[in-house]
């Protein structure tokens, strides 16, 4: 995709493991999680992408309260079964401005920083902070090697009051 890119992105349901704490430490946790109760069986198939949803600046909120889910895409009836390790979390969609990532997902971080100092501002928009940061991961990490991974870095935005 290409850099400012602005698109809709869908409401979308996921079965997702919710983590409170510094994100070099909470995300892996969070994701192995998820992978864990994938091979577990516990899912009704298995999903092609994962959701990474980044609620907090850590420019601005305390490490250890910063919240993040990592999640796949379930139907609206799913629900967890009793004693999951997952939940049912909504994703509300809105207006998000896209970068497509291809390399490791351990750049993300970087990549989510760049884009959101440099190039939003550039587009005449600001970040809408009452929604999350979104990672749509489009690539199994269990089998594809780092330097071939592909993630879309999605950032929610709105116009510039007054612009």
């Amino acid at each position: 995709m290409k850099k400012g890119k602005v698109v809709y992105l869908k409401p979308t349901w996921l079965a997702g493991v919710h983590s409170h704490g510094p994100y070099s430490e909470t995300v892996p946790v969070a994701w192995k999680s998820i992978l864990e109760w994938l091979e577990s069986g516990d899912h009704y198939e298995m999903p092609d992408r994962g959701f990474g949803l980044t609620y907090d600046d850590p420019r601005t909120v305390a490490a250890d309260s910063l919240r993040y889910v990592a999640g796949v895409e379930v139907t609206a009836a799913w629900r967890p079964q009793e004693g999951s390790p997952v939940s049912r979390v909504q994703f509300k969609g809105g207006s998000y401005t896209i970068v497509q990532h291809n390399g490791p997902y351990s750049e993300v971080g970087e990549i989510i920083s760049n884009y959101r100092d440099k190039w939003v501002p550039r587009l005449g928009l600001c970040l809408d902070g009452r929604r999350p940061l979104l990672a749509i991961y489009h690539s199994d990490i269990r089998i594809v090697e780092p330097e071939d991974q592909v993630a879309d870095i999605c950032l929610p935005v709105r116009t510039v009051a007054g612009e």
